[in-house]
């Protein structure tokens, strides 16, 4: 309820907090939610850290495949920091993706991440048209990447490929490891699995996924619903006790 979240929002200090929208997968339409500074900022270092987890180089151009339908992809001073360019990835044309093409061509581009499909979709083209690209690792979120699919991305831009769990709401929720699939950030989000009443079940068990922000402040969201299903366990390697999620 927009009126509801404008009358909350009001008892902020609007310097220490904004309103955000959601992308709209899980509700169908984009959705406002409450977004505190600092919370935002522990999200953002938890999601940067794991790309220094797989290489990343700050000095070096990377690409984010992301956006909305019919909105244009913006520049931020935040984008511009980090050396990243954003493509939306709700275009995908086969003029947009050969502009991708030449972009990454052109700047050595390391690394590249965006929504599975997306990423997909221009490995195909890219392999289609014999075009040649290499990254130093590509990195999905948002969408189910199957195996099939990350071997062929893998095979296009000869790099690893690797997956993420995350939403707007709540952020760096899971991301593979050099050993295991999505890991799960347990600092920054408590995970539960749970049947259609609502209880919780046992590791190893599929059902709904419920999500806990543990640093949001102004909008704490507990047990949030996401519309996913998915399997809490063990990581098997090298005896962790990490858990995580698929």
């Amino acid at each position: 309820d927009n009126s509801m979240l404008n009358d909350r929002f009001s008892s902020y200090n609007r310097k220490e907090s904004k309103v955000i929208h959601t992308g709209g997968s899980t509700t169908g339409i984009p959705v406002p939610i409450i977004e505190d500074f600092v919370s935002a900022d522990i999200s953002r270092a938890h999601f940067y850290l794991q790309f220094y987890k797989y290489g990343w180089d700050l000095s070096k151009p990377w690409v984010k495949l992301w956006g909305r339908p019919n909105i244009n992809p913006r520049r931020s001073i935040g984008l511009f920091l980090t050396n990243c360019r954003l493509f939306n990835a709700f275009g995908m044309s086969e003029a947009e993706m050969l502009e991708l093409y030449l972009y990454c061509k052109k700047n050595n581009v390391f690394h590249l991440y965006g929504y599975a499909n997306a990423i997909y979709y221009f490995a195909r083209f890219c392999a289609n048209k014999g075009l040649s690209l290499k990254f130093h690792f590509v990195l999905s979120t948002a969408e189910i990447l199957s195996s099939e699919k990350r071997a062929f991305i893998s095979e296009t831009f000869d790099c690893k490929v690797y997956n993420g769990y995350a939403c707007t709401e709540i952020n760096s929720v899971a991301y593979d490891s050099t050993d295991n699939p999505l890991v799960i950030n347990q600092s920054r989000v408590l995970i539960e699995v749970v049947d259609d009443e609502g209880k919780k079940l046992p590791f190893g068990e599929i059902g709904r996924i419920l999500l806990t922000d543990l640093h949001k402040r102004t909008l704490p969201l507990v047990r949030y619903e996401t519309g996913d299903i998915g399997i809490i366990d063990y990581c098997k390697e090298n005896g962790s006790t990490d858990l995580h999620i698929k």
